[in-house]
């Protein structure tokens, strides 16, 4: 950011710079890709094609996203008291209006560059890093945007005293199923009035007993993380010891299928597949029927023990089409479903150099002659004709740990060490 000896002035230079001209640049490879959605590249030859499919223009949905830098030591200079140097969110700011000297506006406060063009998120030095810390899957990131979109959007939010107060009330919003939200079904409606988000919030979310609770949850999911990473650097290396013969939009459809899974999912996923292993004799075939975050699909984990006469190659394509039968059975025990991933690797809970085998199903064409040779195989191989509850993992309700952020004397127990200045000053 520019320094001189007039903040307003070293505040519109780098908005235009930092923000609006990035917006303009978004806007222009918006129109692009909706234009001429095969025509995109990694190189500036156009030699190299961006290898992943652009959905269709109905099916497509852009979130735009400026990453401003420079302006955070500035920023907590100016606002002072122990602040982060972030951006001040005013829904209220449109275009022309960052440039405006009188209050609410002025420097540090930011809005929208061109509604009109489409909504764009802004995220600076700090935000970043926090936003994409917590919302570290593709799932609960979009999550975030189309509802921080939405809410910002609905003229009911004043002023948000930084991007971080805003995922603060937001991760601490938790009423329904443990998924985090902007609503607030008890707070009274009135008319012409707005919400005010206030610094601290995001302090007290992180000092809460649900962070404590969502990340002892969470930190067993770093398996799965672990299974997608390990799965695609062999994709991208083209050192797979099978499917290498299928191409790489083959292989990244796949993996999309775990990748697009939520934090809270993948938690899910890695306690009950590790508890399924450990209480699995290496002699013993076993498996488990997962749920995905989406109704269409489900996940399907199995253990599959190696006959001391078979090859590793031969008890590779063995269990490959093990989970191909699974696959087929789970489809018919659901009806409603198009989609079933499979994962299949050694049974026991020792096993040293284990390895495991992806595969995803599309069953958009099933017909009753599928139905019928699914029953045939299930009756014939026992495939999932009995069901353990013990094999179910539960995950627990973690809303019950949720702030009531409707409670004024929980608001006030706010440390005040860090207030920024007055901004209406």
């Amino acid at each position: 950011m520019p320094t001189s000896n007039d903040i307003q002035i070293d505040w519109n230079r780098w908005y235009k710079r930092a923000i609006e001209k990035s917006a303009e640049q978004i806007y222009g490879a918006e129109r692009w890709i909706r234009k001429h959605p095969h025509r995109i590249y990694l190189d500036k030859n156009c030699t190299s094609k961006f290898p992943i499919n652009i959905p269709t223009i109905e099916n497509i949905r852009f979130h735009r996203i400026v990453v401003a830098l420079g302006a955070g030591q500035r920023a907590a200079q100016y606002f002072g008291g122990g602040s982060r140097g972030i951006l001040v969110l005013i829904p209220s700011i449109i275009g022309g209006l960052h440039y405006n000297t009188s209050p609410p506006f002025g420097p540090f406060r930011i809005g929208q560059p061109n509604p009109s063009k489409g909504f764009v998120h802004i995220f600076d030095d700090v935000t970043l890093d926090i936003v994409m810390g917590e919302l570290n899957t593709i799932y609960d990131f979009v999550n975030y945007l189309n509802k921080k979109e939405k809410f910002l959007l609905s003229s009911r939010v004043g002023i948000c005293h930084g991007e971080e107060e805003l995922l603060g009330f937001y991760l601490s919003n938790i009423y329904t199923e443990g998924v985090p939200s902007f609503d607030l079904p008890d707070l009274p409606q009135f008319a012409d009035t707005s919400l005010i988000l206030l610094e601290g919030l995001w302090d007290e979310f992180i000092s809460s007993d649900l962070y404590r609770v969502q990340n002892d949850i969470k930190r067993a999911s770093l398996l799965i993380d672990t299974l997608i990473e390990n799965a695609s650097t062999h994709i991208q290396e083209g050192t797979l010891a099978y499917g290498r013969e299928y191409t790489f939009h083959s292989h990244e459809e796949n993996m999309r299928f775990m990748a697009a899974e939520s934090r809270n999912a993948r938690s899910m996923f890695a306690h009950a597949i590790l508890q399924k292993i450990s209480t699995t004799s290496p002699n013993m075939r076993t498996s488990i029927v997962l749920p995905s975050t989406y109704d269409d699909r489900k996940f399907v984990f199995l253990l599959v023990s190696r006959v001391a006469s078979q090859t590793q190659h031969a008890f590779r394509i063995a269990r490959q089409n093990m989970l191909q039968a699974y696959a087929h059975v789970v489809k018919s025990l659901n009806p409603s479903i198009r989609f079933v991933y499979g994962i299949v690797t050694e049974s026991g809970k020792n096993k040293t150099g284990r390895s495991e085998d992806f595969m995803s199903f599309d069953f958009a064409e099933w017909t009753e002659e599928d139905q019928l040779l699914a029953k045939r195989v299930q009756s014939e191989m026992k495939i999932l004709d009995e069901v353990n509850p013990r094999t179910i993992f539960d995950p627990p309700n973690i809303s019950r740990y949720a702030p009531d952020l409707g409670n004024r004397k929980v608001r006030r127990k706010r440390k005040s060490s860090k207030k920024r200045k007055d901004w209406l000053s």
